[in-house]
Formats: C-alpha cells, structure tokens, sequence
C-alpha cells in the first residue's frame, strides 16, 4: 500500500494518507514520534523493510507510541532529509515539553 506523509510544524502533526489527494487522513503528534531508524547498509535494507516499490525503495521506519510506521522515499537523499525531519520533530517537541514545564513550574512557585 502506498502512504503519502508530510511533517506539519505550525501544528506539530505527522500526517498519513492512504492516497496522494485523499481526505482520509491520519494525525499524529510530533508527541507521539519516539525514533526513527534508517537502514545503515544493505543488508539491514534486505532484511528489515525491503520495499517492492520500483519508486519508492529506500525505506525506513517511524517509531510512535502505539505502532510502528514503514516509509519509503525515492532516494537515499530523500530518505535521509525525511530521518533528519522526523529528528527534529522529536528533538523540537522535547524542548518545547521541557520549556513548558519549567514555566509551569515557575508560574506554581510565583502562586505560593
């Protein structure tokens, strides 16, 4: 099955679409992105997530909280602009987490 995906910033979402221009969508938040994993030689790409795309065939894969996601790129390029993305999203929203709960914890002690 060929999944369409794109990383959304502004909302912090990882979208999933089943189809190029389909309204049927999955949301995930940049929360829920625990790692991602490339392939770091052929062998590993054999065995792991080999893809039988003709287009689309260097995979890697997206780990969230309740399953784990196989993408697949066009290019070994591509695929690790993807791994660098989804990183960021993971790293970002971890800082962002923090700076939260620090605030928060600030704005409790300026209550007491």
């Amino acid at each position: 099955m060929k999944r369409y995906f794109r990383l959304d910033f502004n909302f912090a979402i990882f979208y999933v679409h089943e189809q190029k221009d389909s309204k049927q969508t999955k949301q995930y938040k940049f929360s829920s992105i625990k790692s991602v994993w490339i392939p770091q030689n052929s062998q590993e790409e054999d065995t792991i997530i080999k893809s039988k795309s003709k287009t689309f065939k260097y995979g890697f894969l997206v780990k969230l909280e309740q399953r784990d996601l196989y993408l697949y790129a066009e290019s070994e390029v591509e695929r690790t602009i993807w791994g660098n993305a989804f990183d960021y999203a993971i790293i970002s929203t971890l800082e962002v987490q923090k700076i939260i709960k620090e605030a928060d914890q600030y704005s409790k002690g300026l209550a007491s």
